[in-house]
């Protein structure tokens, strides 16, 4: 017997699972049970920067000097 792809779809679409990340749930092919992150290296450290409710460090916004 092989796996049912069907319902493996259907199980991971309607269930909401948590994860290390946050909960993971799909509404289509779309995660919107956690936000992507955007995060930044600063001081050598890996920064989460956004969103905001979840950042370790602000953004830093700094720029090299225009040449």
């Amino acid at each position: 017997q092989g796996l049912d792809r069907k319902a493996i779809r259907d199980y991971v679409a309607g269930t909401t699972h948590k994860t290390i990340l946050g909960d993971i749930r799909f509404n289509g092919s779309e995660n919107v049970g956690t936000p992507g992150t955007v995060g930044q290296w600063q001081n050598g450290e890996f920064e989460v920067v956004w969103p905001q409710n979840v950042a370790t460090a602000p953004l830093n916004p700094a720029k090299p000097d225009w040449k």
